[in-house]
């Protein structure tokens, strides 16, 4: 990571920029934070500091710049408002992520039946691969999820006649946090009791220490999986906004 610093005439720190290289052989960057002291906002010195990060990584060789938000709804309109006014195009606009309690998922009425199936949903990373090769029709943001976001080892996937018919992908643990990054389902899957012994599955295979205090946090596309989400599980304990821009340097 790159970190950067906008300091007055008598070097006090007025705003800090934070920016990861990562991903710096596809030639992308991410800015991770950005942030300036409250009685200096409005002053041009986020912006200036922006500029000055762009110009350095784009002398570095970086290409295009990502920003992903995640929050409340208030924040991510600020943010989102600033990063357009910067040339930042939007990527990702109605993705929402729901927090949940593990009791909260795992005593889902709905799921409780399917909690004994036998059905298998685990793949090695090579047959993934595989299926990444062979199924052109994943959708280009699952495929890049899988590639890029996504702990194979701890995903689930449904596959039939090297098609990929549904996923469950998760991302790494972190403490008490699950973070599913994405649901795929195969607009040609009919079988419902797969799907629903798979989200059964999703919690067991899990290491929480405490069914209330550890929470699963689905990362949704809120039209396309909200309200599937909130039949089974009921509301969420909260609802974050995420969003991702990115820039051409």
């Amino acid at each position: 990571a790159c970190v950067i610093g906008g300091f007055d005439q008598e070097n006090a720190l007025i705003c800090i920029g934070v920016f990861s290289y990562e991903m710096a052989d596809r030639k992308e960057a991410e800015l991770l934070c950005l942030y300036t002291r409250e009685q200096w906002r409005g002053q041009g010195w986020a912006a200036g500091l922006l500029a000055y990060g762009e110009k350095m990584l784009q002398y570095a060789g970086i290409r295009s710049l990502i920003c992903s938000l995640t929050g409340e709804i208030g924040y991510v309109n600020e943010m989102s408002e600033f990063l357009k006014a910067h040339s930042y195009e939007p990527q990702i606009v109605n993705w929402h992520m729901y927090v949940y309690s593990c009791r909260q998922i795992a005593s889902s009425s709905r799921l409780l039946p399917f909690k004994n199936d036998t059905y298998q949903f685990h793949c090695d990373k090579e047959m993934v691969r595989r299926i990444l090769a062979q199924d052109t029709e994943i959708p280009l943001d699952i495929y890049q999820m899988i590639k890029r976001e996504t702990d194979v080892d701890n995903s689930l996937f449904y596959v039939n006649k090297n098609q990929l018919m549904m996923a469950i992908l998760m991302g790494a643990e972190q403490s008490q946090y699950h973070f599913v990054k994405g649901i795929y389902l195969n607009p040609h899957m009919t079988k419902k009791e797969i799907a629903m012994s798979m989200l059964a599955q999703m919690t067991e295979s899990m290491h929480v220490k405490d069914m209330e205090q550890d929470k699963i946090c689905f990362h949704i596309n809120k039209n396309q999986y909200g309200q599937f989400c909130r039949s089974l599980f009921g509301d969420p304990q909260k609802d974050y906004w995420i969003q991702r821009y990115v820039k051409q340097l």
